[in-house]
C-alpha cells in the first residue's frame, strides 16, 4: 500500500524512481499488486521508458494470480493491438 502512495501521491513528493524500486522488489516476491503497478508504469511510461513488452509481462503475471485489473489491461492491449498483434478473439478470451 505504501508503494502505491509513493507513486500516486498528489503532492510534489512523487518519486517514480523509488516507486519503481519498491514495485520491482514486491513483484519479485510475488506481490500481485506490485506486478500490476509495474505493468501500469511500463504501459504508461511513468518513471520509465514506455515498454509494452514489459507491461504485457507484468500484466500476465498479475492475471495468473487472478488480478481483475490485469485481465482488463491485457484485454485492452489485445483489443487495440497495443504491443501485441490486434486480436479481438484473444481480448475476449483474456477477459
Amino acid at each position: 500500500m505504501i508503494y502505491t502512495l509513493v507513486m500516486f501521491c498528489v503532492c510534489p513528493l512523487q518519486n517514480y524512481e523509488l516507486a519503481l524500486k519498491y514495485f520491482q522488489k514486491a513483484a519479485e516476491q510475488g506481490w500481485v499488486d506490485g506486478q500490476l503497478q509495474l505493468g501500469t508504469m511500463y504501459y504508461n511510461g511513468i518513471g520509465v521508458k514506455r515498454d509494452y513488452k514489459q507491461a504485457l509481462k507484468f500484466f500476465n503475471l498479475a492475471s495468473q494470480a487472478g488480478h481483475i485489473l490485469a485481465f482488463y489491461n491485457l484485454a485492452q492491449m489485445h483489443a487495440t493491438g497495443t504491443g501485441v498483434m490486434r486480436s479481438c478473439h484473444t481480448a475476449v478470451e483474456v477477459s
